[in-house]
């Protein structure tokens, strides 16, 4: 890791993670093991951030699979289904900067989330999710929707890809790390 830095990183560059500067890597010999890379809620911000980014993609890269494949049951064109994937981590980009709303404590905050991500789930093969009324939910009713939702995304994961599905995490908040950027 050294070397890769030492030869890639430009000489006197500060490395930065989303605007925010990191202090110098310099491993920990056996010496010195006091030595810390990062403050703990940097570290926590950056295994949020790699945990959000692995998931939002793999929940692209699934979706695109099974459209590659032929088992997506929809008519929704292929930039409407790029739409509503985007829409549920929040918006914007595969680079995480928001809290992703599937993930909010309040489950009011959850809804129009899961509704999006359903849209694209409950198009894939052997799904077979009824959605409540938007109009009509309850907090008991919407959980367990929700719960459905979720376990439809695990399971058919884990029968295209042989593995457990990504987890979704809250997004750390804490001195020093970088600002929510909301996304337009």
């Amino acid at each position: 890791m050294r070397e890769y830095l030492d030869y890639h990183a430009p000489v006197n560059k500060t490395l930065t993670l989303d605007g925010v500067a990191l202090p110098p890597w310099n491993s920990a010999t056996s010496e010195d093991n006091s030595y810390q890379w990062m403050a703990q809620p940097m570290r926590e911000y950056l295994a949020w951030r790699l945990f959000e980014q692995s998931w939002r993609f793999l929940y692209e890269s699934t979706d695109l699979l099974l459209i590659k494949l032929g088992h997506v049951k929809t008519s929704m064109t292929s930039a409407g289904r790029h739409a509503k994937r985007a829409r549920a981590w929040g918006g914007g980009s595969y680079v995480p900067r928001t809290p992703n709303p599937l993930v909010a404590d309040d489950w009011a905050d959850r809804v129009d989330a899961v509704f999006d991500l359903y849209e694209i789930v409950g198009s894939w093969p052997e799904v077979c999710i009824q959605a409540p009324e938007k109009t009509n939910l309850s907090e008991s009713s919407f959980s367990r929707f929700e719960k459905e939702v979720h376990a439809a995304f695990a399971q058919t994961f884990r029968d295209y890809y042989c593995r457990a599905a990504p987890v979704l995490y809250h997004r750390p908040n804490g001195e020093g790390l970088p600002a929510v950027i909301p996304t337009a």
